[in-house]
């Protein structure tokens, strides 16, 4: 159905349900929880177990007198900043350095040079637009869906990210052709209403390539709709189904949970507890936190000699590798699933410690990850960059902006050539880390028609599969139905 067709209905709420319909499972409570993990508010630091305690005991002041005193048992509790880690490594590597604007045609052309020249200098001076890129990557990659919306003010360009953390609710709509055809963004504003302030007004913005259509609650507000300045939705939508740490958030629960439990002892592994022999005068003394012993020696015991009371250091020396061995098994899936392979893998080559070849084989489940998740990403760059220069072209009147053919190069580390990234890929199907499908929509030498060609192929051979076992089938049926009741050979 498409978004048209929804907006005819009168009643606001079935055009909300139906507008927001064909979005992700992964509902907003989810998206709050995600947002709260990628900050660093695990569930660990509210867990009753390790909570810090507090007791009261009786001890002897300085004036031989007893009295209560309370004490703070701390638990340390750690939670490791391993969404943050994921999150900011995949933006990193997805972008690179800043992605290269370049223009395919009209080299010769003096205007139409003049016109690139212009598209630059907005996309990195009026907007800032590598910044927009990121920040709006990095909440997709949190909260699973972002937008940048994209305006004219005072003369100029402008464009601001839209997420569930800056206070907006994003939606889209997708016609029957697969095709975004509005998108639905909640939120709440001050405005001024007939000289009054009133705050949080709750708002409903439905934008379309007509332009916006603007709701209060269920009440359409014609004075603050507006038409489209030109016939593009001035949204860039992304969209994922899951947070990048999703796969492995169970096991950064692990092991910060496994840290926390154990982390009692590596303090007393770290600074090893002082053990004296001999017989206690009274309660220990606090002094902040302290405890101070008095100690009665042994008879006849003289500390500048050798005797029967000693000193000697309490170590535990089993616990620590159990920890270890804990952390090592659980960083190795980290490494595994999620972005800082990448990352080690800079280090690796950093240190000269691995071959090219030998890159490319250890890495290659990465750089898949890595060239799978741009095809998502270069649909929304190219639809930033489309946005830009018909709005250029109308806010700065410059017909040639709109006219340009550009596009870009990503700066990171998946290969430049064709060859190199077809033999990646060939080696990937080859062991399983994705599919022909993934592998043929990766390459840019390749278009829908091949990807139909593939299903055709995939759908042939499972039609001969088919007869095949079919034809087996029979055959057995015929064994098992002649069979030799007479026992004689």
């Amino acid at each position: 159905m498409k978004a048209s067709e929804i907006l005819t209905l009168k009643n606001c709420n079935e055009q909300l349900i139906l507008l927001k319909k064909n979005q992700s499972d992964f509902n907003t409570g989810n998206i709050d929880d995600s947002i709260s993990f990628y900050e660093g508010k695990h569930a660990i630091l509210q867990d009753e177990v390790l909570q810090d305690e507090w007791i009261t005991e009786e001890v002897m002041n300085s004036e031989g007198k007893i009295e209560k005193k309370s004490f703070c048992v701390k638990k340390t509790k750690l939670a490791l900043p391993y969404p943050q880690q994921i999150v900011s490594n995949c933006t990193s590597f997805l972008y690179g350095n800043d992605i290269d604007l370049i223009l395919n045609s009209g080299r010769e052309e003096e205007k139409k040079q003049e016109a690139f020249n212009q598209f630059v200098h907005i996309w990195n001076n009026d907007l800032r637009m590598m910044g927009l890129l990121k920040s709006a990557t990095i909440h997709a990659c949190i909260e699973t869906r972002s937008a940048i919306q994209f305006f004219e003010s005072d003369g100029k360009v402008k464009a601001k990210v839209l997420c569930r953390k800056k206070g907006y609710d994003i939606y889209r709509h997708k016609d029957g052709n697969e095709k975004l055809d509005a998108v639905i963004v909640e939120y709440k504003r001050d405005k001024i209403d007939k000289g009054r302030l009133r705050s949080n007004v709750s708002t409903t913005d439905i934008w379309t390539a007509d332009g916006l259509l603007r709701y209060e609650g269920n009440r359409f507000i014609s004075e603050e709709s507006k038409k489209a300045p030109i016939k593009k939705i001035l949204i860039a939508y992304l969209e994922q189904d899951y947070p990048e740490y999703h796969c492995v958030r169970p096991i950064i629960e692990t092991q910060d949970y496994c840290r926390s439990n154990h982390s009692q002892v590596n303090k007393n592994i770290g600074n090893p507890a002082l053990v004296v022999h001999g017989t206690l005068t009274k309660k220990p003394l606090y002094s902040a936190t302290t405890r101070i012993y008095e100690v009665q020696a042994p008879d006849g015991f003289d500390p500048s000699k050798n005797g029967s009371g000693r000193m000697e250091y309490l170590e535990l020396t089993t616990a620590p590798e159990s920890v270890k061995l804990e952390m090592q098994n659980n960083e190795t899936d980290i490494y595994r699933f999620t972005w800082p392979d990448l990352n080690r893998l800079m280090t690796e080559a950093k240190n000269g410690n691995m071959s090219t070849q030998s890159m490319k084989l250890t890495f290659l489940q990465s750089f898949v990850k890595l060239a799978e998740k741009r095809i998502t990403h270069d649909e929304f760059v190219s639809r930033c960059i489309n946005i830009i220069k018909e709005l250029a072209a109308v806010v700065y009147d410059n017909n040639n902006i709109k006219d340009l053919d550009i596009s870009f190069k990503y700066n990171s580390i998946l290969p430049d050539s064709v060859s190199d990234m077809i033999n990646m890929l060939a080696v990937a199907v080859g062991a399983g880390i994705t599919s022909r499908e993934n592998a043929v929509r990766i390459l840019t030498i390749n278009g829908p028609e091949t990807l139909e060609e593939i299903y055709k192929e995939r759908l042939e051979e499972a039609i001969v599969a088919n007869a095949k076992a079919a034809s087996a089938n029979v055959k057995l049926d015929g064994v098992e139905n002649n069979r030799n009741e007479e026992g004689v050979n």
